[in-house]
């Protein structure tokens, strides 16, 4: 966007209780880069990662998603900017099938108004047929076409968390953080997800 880089961070320090989590952290990301963040437990990887979300608010430093500072913004904000964050622990509505949390995600994109739905214009149909077309093709491109009418509660580990990145890709970001993709996961669930990050780009 505007020729600025798609994630910034400059100098992030944060403190709990006295103890430094992160201390003038940097990072830069450029398009279409997958940069890996490696370390122990503790090492403040989920901080980092907290703090470009939103989810914590750093104590100094610079964040700029697509250009544009972010500190002190909200993280419900933030995905309005090009950003997606997914979780360790895959938050999916579990009364969701996988269809509809990919067709949820893609409403973030195209979203048709109240009042329109109300009146069942011509274009809402259309436009929803369109959405079920999107979420199809998706769902195609991440192995879940088994799993389209199952309910995300009921999905493994590793399967909920590529349901969790196929919607997260679905809301078509700029910039996507992922927090340990891969924990959890059996080791042939961990050498098929490895394909699909690499796609994301």
């Amino acid at each position: 966007r505007d020729g600025a880089l798609p994630l910034e961070v400059k100098d992030v320090s944060i403190s709990f209780a006295g103890i430094r989590a992160l201390d003038h952290v940097s990072i830069d990301v450029g398009p279409g880069e997958i940069v890996g963040l490696i370390g122990g437990n503790g090492a403040g990887k989920s901080t980092l990662l907290a703090c470009i979300s939103g989810h914590l608010q750093p104590d100094d430093g610079e964040i700029h998603v697509c250009g544009k500072d972010v500190v002190g913004l909200p993280p419900e904000f933030r995905p309005e900017l090009g950003l997606r964050r997914t979780f360790q622990d895959a938050r999916l509505f579990p009364g969701l099938t996988v269809t509809e949390a990919v067709m949820a995600a893609l409403d973030r994109e195209s979203r048709s108004t109240s009042l329109s739905a109300l009146v069942r214009a011509p274009w809402v149909r259309s436009a929803e047929l369109s959405k079920q077309a999107a979420a199809r093709e998706v769902i195609d491109s991440f192995g879940l076409s088994d799993w389209a009418a199952s309910l995300t509660g009921d999905l493994s580990t590793g399967t909920r968390r590529v349901c969790e990145l196929a919607a997260t890709v679905a809301s078509n970001p700029d910039v996507v953080l992922l927090d340990e993709p891969t924990a959890g996961l059996a080791q042939r669930e961990v050498e098929a997800s490895l394909p699909i990050l690499r796609s994301l780009r």
